[in-house]
């Protein structure tokens, strides 16, 4: 399913371009992993990423 904007009804001053998701869509894709999003009006939005195992590193391997 294709990411897009809904009408939020908020001014333009306060509108992003739109291009956060899809970005994030490529990128995490692009590292063999998935995003699903659930958003419900007036609830909120519940956002679920998921890599690969052998995607991941180790904590003791960061800085």
């Amino acid at each position: 399913e294709k990411f897009g904007q809904n009408e939020t009804g908020l001014p333009p001053e306060q509108k992003g371009a739109g291009l956060g998701l899809p970005l994030s869509k490529i990128l995490i894709e692009a590292h063999g992993g998935e995003i699903e999003i659930d958003s419900q009006p007036g609830q909120g939005t519940t956002v679920r990423v998921c890599f690969p195992e052998d995607r991941l590193l180790d904590a003791g391997g960061l800085p």
